[in-house]
């Protein structure tokens, strides 16, 4: 499979600039972003690209920031993603509870959780603070017992958590795309909860019909506001949902909605601009 890299050179450069491009194009089916100043690198299935879609995007940041983007693309043959992450992640300790690290580490911190995840081509490894946030609201909640739903997946990361934190029956892993399905599996496997974890490909329509009692989303803010009233029919009464993936000025837009479809804010929090929401359904 090719993969197209667009690089993105920011003037001026930062890491915040870096952020606020990858939510805009948050709507296309980018794989993975990797930033190192000033150049912040977006891979993506070359037969899901769409330069125009992208310069779109683009040219619509450049008239409301003041920041200036020069875009190189780029067709690269396939790659040893392992070897990519490798160079570029390391393991981290999320609330002091949860160690996340990748096979290839040793010697590293032991926490009450420890995750490992290979991402390769899937979001969720613990550095992005959407999935620090996620996990450390999590660490916080009462997950025992409980039917979980992990919307947009990415590497699975959150449904582990829930396994290992005893969720009942198994956790529901969904994905739309097909890496982050074939990433998932393979990281419940290496973390010995397999047998804990239904892994799906498809979109919210492939869970059209079951309940759950807790529903996690780390997604965009556009699919978290359209999914709002689909996981107002799935959260059992008293259940909850946490959410990421948007700005914490977003916030106020992502509440209004949820208390349109009878949630109601019960944790907020957010790091690097970014925002985590937990709600309970009335």
């Amino acid at each position: 499979m090719f993969y197209t890299e667009v690089a993105i050179e920011l003037t001026p450069h930062s890491e915040e600039g870096a952020d606020i491009v990858v939510a805009a194009v948050g709507d296309l089916p980018f794989h993975s972003f990797y930033y190192q100043e000033p150049i912040l690198k977006c891979y993506i299935e070359s037969a899901l690209f769409s330069q125009e879609l992208l310069m779109e995007v683009v040219e619509s940041l450049s008239k409301t920031t003041s920041t200036l983007y020069k875009v190189e693309v780029a067709e690269i043959e396939p790659t040893n993603w392992n070897e990519v992450w490798e160079r570029n992640y390391s393991p981290i300790v999320i609330g002091k509870r949860c160690t996340v690290k990748a096979s290839f580490h040793n010697n590293t911190p032991v926490s009450q959780y420890n995750i490992t995840i290979d991402p390769k081509m899937a979001f969720g490894t613990g550095h992005h603070s959407t999935t620090a946030l996620m996990v450390e609201t999590i660490l916080d909640c009462n997950i025992r017992g409980r039917r979980v739903l992990d919307m947009g997946c990415g590497t699975g990361i959150l449904s582990i958590l829930a396994a290992m934190m005893g969720a009942t029956k198994r956790v529901l892993a969904v994905d739309i795309d097909s890496d982050a399905v074939e990433s998932t599996i393979e990281n419940c496997l290496n973390n010995g909860v397999a047998d804990s974890v239904e892994v799906v490909c498809g979109d919210i329509g492939s869970v059209e019909g079951r309940s759950f009692d807790t529903i996690f989303a780390n997604i965009s803010k556009n699919i978290v506001l359209d999914y709002l009233e689909e996981f107002a029919k799935m959260v059992n009464s008293g259940g909850e949902i946490l959410l990421s993936g948007f700005y914490q000025e977003e916030i106020d837009q992502i509440v209004a909605k949820g208390r349109e479809v009878e949630f109601d804010p019960s944790f907020i929090d957010g790091n690097d601009r970014w925002a985590v929401v937990k709600m309970v359904k009335r």
